[in-house]
């Protein structure tokens, strides 16, 4: 039983992740774009690390490689010499709208071809399935 569930979550998953697989984007790096493009205003490493409930050092390797790829910019903290805002880059920005709208796009064929009623179900589903993680 278990097992035919975990494969129907990943087929699942799967499917959901072809939709930016073209991005060549890791999850990781995409959930720091999406809060920078969200959230008000620049963070730091130390925020970004606490608004996505991970370690600092795994942000700062993130963050590293998004610098690489131009998609952020680090700015240096004018009273603070050793800390730095991270900040969207025009072309991170660009990426974060591309996959918004790819992501829209499966949400109304997901909509589209369940129904209105069972679509509605299942992102209540996934509203409470995410918070029984998260406590």
């Amino acid at each position: 039983m278990w097992q035919d569930n975990w494969k129907q979550i990943a087929d699942f998953v799967n499917s959901f992740n072809q939709v930016n697989a073209e991005s060549a984007i890791r999850d990781s790096e995409l959930r720091v774009l999406q809060l920078l493009n969200s959230d008000a205003g620049p963070n730091t490493s130390v925020d970004l690390a606490q608004k996505l409930g991970v370690s600092k050092p795994r942000v700062t390797g993130v963050v590293a490689q998004l610098v690489n790829q131009g998609l952020v910019v680090k700015v240096p903290v004018p009273d603070d010499g050793r800390s730095c805002l991270v900040v969207l880059s025009k072309k991170g920005a660009a990426l974060v709208q591309d996959v918004n709208k790819s992501n829209l796009v499966f949400l109304r064929k997901l909509l589209e071809k369940m129904g209105e009623k069972k679509y509605e179900s299942l992102m209540k589903l996934i509203v409470y399935a995410n918070s029984v993680m998260q406590n």
